[in-house]
């Protein structure tokens, strides 16, 4: 068995020129990419100017290299590419110190790096090194504001856009043929738009907590998110608040009722139940209640790492998702190929699809992966038990544990 590397690695590339699918070009496009796998894709990897990622956190503010640029480089094909696509706000750094899944990722996991090469990119249009509203060279446009007016915002970006650039990124290191591609909500998403646009590079997809379009029920409440960014007061120039709480109102739509019950209920803070004030008084105090101060937290947390116009345009790529819909054709730069007739992004799918629902999901209602599975002999759906909803994927990790195993991703290279 190869020998896993001692810690993840982390680059960013530069790649030709995207045009998005609104129109707007990047030129270049920035790529981030974080690694861990066999030690053998060392020496084709730290020529990039690759930073090991122990111990590294990767800011907004601090991408952890200068991009390596250049025609690509070429990893061995004979060693499966598992390839994981985060979610709204993740990041590129799948495992390790800081990872978001360091549960499920090291010798031994599910995902094990001495077994497969384990790869992840930022999104496009994110804050954590890959192209985005942060850079001077992103291209803004001007949106009508729903009650005030024309407002600058960033141009938007769709999950076919984005899966393009994850393309670009295998390409430029040379994998063909990828062993799995998975990943969880607008992770999933795009690991449904890659296995559409290039069926034939994935031999199995994992979609987690997803869909194949996103839902009305997506649509409207990052509708709302979306205003309450756009209607603070001091938008762009500190748009903290309008963030903290559009992130407050996914945060509910991320959990499920039981799971709050059970952490939170309608308990009232300490600092409020102490001292000999009736409870008339109490619960007119500011924010009485331990659900409310939990939001708070929630929102200060994502005002801390991410970014508000990135939040935007992420927001946007989910609503734009929608495999029916014809994507852009391709360029120089792409090596997907579009049919000539009719397009059907769901019959291109192939068949190894094992989706993983959520019981309790109220974001992303289980029975959407489960219609993906319906009627095909070689796709599988599983589902996870849980009281917390759409989050579950990234809380209950022995369910998770036993899913992936289940589902082969990190041992069978023959599927």
């Amino acid at each position: 068995m190869p020998r896993a590397a001692p810690a993840p690695l982390e680059c960013t590339i530069d790649l030709p020129s995207l045009r998005l699918e609104g129109g707007a070009s990047i030129d270049p496009v920035r790529l981030h990419m974080w690694w861990w796998g066999p030690e053998e894709d060392l020496d084709v990897l730290e020529p990039l100017g690759a930073a090991s990622s122990a111990g590294v956190v990767t800011t907004p503010e601090a991408p952890s290299k200068s991009p390596a640029t250049g025609r690509g480089v070429r990893l061995d094909a004979k060693l499966p590419t598992i390839l994981v696509v985060h979610a709204l706000t993740g990041d590129a750094r799948v495992g390790g110190r800081g990872g978001w899944w360091t549960p499920l990722v090291g010798e031994g996991r599910p995902l094990d790096p001495s077994r497969a090469r384990i790869l992840c990119f930022n999104n496009l249009g994110s804050c954590y090194g890959s192209s985005g509203p942060r850079q001077r060279d992103w291209p803004w446009t001007t949106s009508p504001k729903v009650g005030v007016g024309p407002v600058s915002v960033p141009a938007p970006v769709t999950t076919w856009d984005q899966a393009r650039l994850i393309l670009r990124g295998l390409d430029f290191l040379g994998l063909d043929r990828v062993r799995v591609g998975l990943g969880g909500s607008l992770g999933g998403m795009l690991v449904l738009s890659l296995g559409a646009l290039a069926p034939e590079r994935f031999a199995q997809l994992i979609p987690i907590a997803a869909s194949a379009a996103a839902s009305p029920w997506i649509i409207g409440f990052n509708h709302i998110a979306r205003q309450t960014i756009l209607s603070d007061a001091q938008w762009p120039d500190r748009p903290e608040r309008g963030l903290s709480l559009a992130r407050q109102l996914a945060q509910m739509t991320y959990r499920a009722e039981p799971g709050l019950i059970a952490r939170q209920g309608r308990a009232l803070r300490p600092e409020v139940l102490d001292g000999p004030e009736p409870f008339t008084t109490k619960w007119q105090a500011d924010l009485p209640y331990a659900q409310e101060t939990y939001l708070e937290h929630q929102g200060r947390k994502l005002v801390e790492r991410f970014d508000a116009p990135s939040y935007l345009v992420q927001l946007g790529a989910m609503d734009h998702h929608d495999l029916q819909r014809r994507p852009p054709a391709p360029d120089d730069a792409d090596s997907y190929r579009l049919p000539s007739g009719p397009w059907s992004g769901l019959d291109r799918l192939g068949p190894r699809i094992d989706g993983i629902g959520i019981d309790s999901d109220a974001l992303y209602a289980p029975g959407h992966l489960r219609a993906l599975a319906a009627g095909h002999p070689e796709r599988r759906y599983f589902e996870l038990r849980s009281a917390h909803g759409h989050d579950a994927f990234l809380i209950e990790w022995d369910q998770l544990d036993e899913v992936l195993r289940t589902v082969g991703a990190p041992f069978d290279t023959t599927r």
